[in-house]
Order: C-alpha cells, then structure tokens, then sequence
C-alpha cells in the first residue's frame, strides 16, 4: 500500500512495494481459489505475491516459513534476499536486507534485543538509495498485546562520495484497535550539511547547512477480512518495523495493510492533508485478498497473493 508521507520524499525512495480504486468495495470471487486447497483456513499464509504497477510488470516476492509458520526468508525476481534468524526462545534476533549484486553482502543488518515491552535495535550499513550509508539506532515500547505503540530512531551518515552528511531523528506514535493500526502520528528532525565543490572538483567552494522539522498523521479504516500473513507467527512488531522502518526510515512507499501487522485489510488512508485513498479487494472462498488494486493519478496499481 502506498502510504503518503510527502515530507520524506526528500529521503525516500524504495524498492519494496509492502492499493485502491476510487470507491471501496468487498468482492468476493471464485475465480481465484486457494491454491493449496486441502490446508485449513487457519493455515493459509500468502507464499508469493506479484505487483504490478502502472499496468507495468515490477516484482515477484516469494516468502517462506518455519514449522512455526515465522517468516524467515522472502526473495524476489531481482535476486534481492530478506532473512530473519531467530533464538531457541522464539525471539528475533536479527534480519538481512538485501544484497550487493556483486559482492552478496547484506544490504543492511538489524539486530534487535528484547527486554519485557521494550525492543532496542541498531541497524550497520544502513542505505537509502545506495547514497548514503550509516547506522540507525532505535527502539520500540510494545502495549500488553505485543504490538508497537512508538518508535524512537535516530541515523547518521554520510553519502557514498563523502561531500553529504545527515542526521535525522523519528518519533512516532501507533494507535491500535481491535488489532489494527488506525493512526500513526510522525515527527522527524533533520540537518544536512553539504560540500559543493568547485567547478573543477578539486577545491572546496562552499558548505551548506540545511535543516527542519517535519510532523503529520494518517488515519486507517479497514474491511472485515484477513491479511494475507494473518496467521503468520513472526511478531507483529517486527511484521510493522519491516514495512515502515527497514529500508529507509519511515517509509512512504511499502504497503502496510497486507504484511499482516493488522488484523484485516485497510479500506481507507486518510493524510493529514485530508487527501484520501480508497483500496478494493477480490477475495477467495476462504475471504483472503487475492487481488488488490488502487488508483495513483490515472494509473492502476494491483497486487495478486498466491497462497
């Protein structure tokens, strides 16, 4: 799902996915059954989904599970790889993003450590676009139910050529209800200091200084139906900071209904501009998304979950 936060533009722009068309309607269809037909509805969990954006070919993700039904590996067509490991206790203990095409090393590497309600985490070799390259270090304060309430992060780094450095810093807070994420209230700090060369490149010309303070909320309305992972065991925390937080802080353009942090699909986004995205499904005879489209300007976006 695409969500709008227009401020991070700036920094953002990504290469996950994890929806709409101008009304919102609940389909249900028999031309898509479960492709794996003898499994209980509570053992389906999407296997591969394939987006296609602007009626244009982009992605084809493929997840896989452990016997516990954690999500532990998701590929995709562009040979990218995303890997969790967790303890003999169940907790998560780190996660891979991504690989250098050449040299396989991971992308960026998160571990987290959990202590009662609270998850601490840094993430080494964090990128945005390949420019520039840092650490983030966060945490995140869980409700009674495991799921995450606010996020506290803060990254420092430097482009790849060493002329850029940034800092930001991220405060958001999650609202739930009934196992869905209703609001997200963001706040990002930033400062950017800039080195511009002279014409020729050898000699400093001047540094600029920029900075700003930015903030904005989004508010969710959902279906009655399940998310694709809603059966997925991998922690709900971890299923949210993936989608929003793992490749580029707070990230405008995953999809965040359908990666099973929330209950059921989102119907509705509403920014803090008023400006509103309806989202339409096609169900299965089990009621999972098998297809998901949305509106973006005149293009149509879809995404197809095979189980």
């Amino acid at each position: 799902m695409k969500i709008r936060y227009r401020f991070f533009r700036h920094f953002l722009v990504t290469s996950l996915i994890f929806v709409a068309i101008l009304s919102s309607s609940c389909g249900k269809s028999n031309d898509n059954p479960i492709s794996t037909i003898n499994l209980l509805p509570d053992s389906v969990i999407v296997k591969q989904y394939n987006a296609v954006y602007d009626n244009v070919y982009q992605e084809i993700h493929e997840f896989e599970y452990d016997g516990r039904k954690r999500f532990i590996k998701r590929t995709d067509d562009r040979r990218r790889t995303v890997t969790l490991n967790y303890n003999d206790a169940g907790d998560l203990l780190d996660f891979s993003n991504g690989y250098y095409f050449m040299t396989r090393d991971p992308w960026s590497r998160t571990s987290f450590s959990k202590n009662n309600d609270e998850i601490t985490f840094i993430t080494e070799n964090y990128h945005q676009l390949g420019q520039r390259s840092g650490n983030v270090n966060g945490k995140l304060e869980l409700n009674i139910e495991g799921l995450p309430v606010k996020l506290t992060s803060e990254f420092a780094g430097n482009s790849i050529h060493g002329r850029v450095t940034d800092n930001w810093s991220d405060s958001i807070v999650l609202t739930w209800q009934n196992g869905n994420l209703i609001k997200i209230e963001w706040e990002r700090e930033w400062k950017r200091v800039s080195i511009v060369l002279a014409p020729d490149e050898w000699q400093i010309d001047r540094v600029d200084r920029e900075e700003g303070l930015s903030a904005g909320t989004i508010t969710f309305t959902f279906d009655n139906n399940k998310t694709p992972f809603y059966y997925c065991n991998t922690p709900k925390w971890f299923l949210w900071w993936y989608n929003y937080c793992s490749w580029n802080g707070f990230n405008e353009n995953n999809r965040g209904g359908n990666y099973g942090y929330n209950n059921n699909n989102i119907k509705t986004e509403t920014s803090e501009t008023g400006n509103t995205t309806n989202y339409e499904y096609t169900y299965n005879d089990y009621g999972f998304p098998v297809i998901l489209t949305w509106v973006e300007g005149t293009s149509i976006y879809s995404e197809t979950y095979t189980y």
